[in-house]
């Protein structure tokens, strides 16, 4: 696993690299889950309060 944070455009480039994942089926259920993980932080980021 190996995540990479950077800077761009004032915004940040998420990249995660999962490797020796095994092709079809489960490679597509670990994409999902990494999709709805990510987009579950998101969505919290977005409603927090402004501190």
């Amino acid at each position: 696993m190996e995540i990479s944070l950077q800077w761009l455009d004032g915004r940040t480039l998420l990249t995660l690299t999962q490797r020796g994942v095994p092709p079809g089926d489960v490679e597509r259920g670990f994409t999902e889950g990494w999709n709805e993980f990510l987009d579950g932080l998101v969505a919290r980021i977005q409603t927090r309060p402004a501190t």
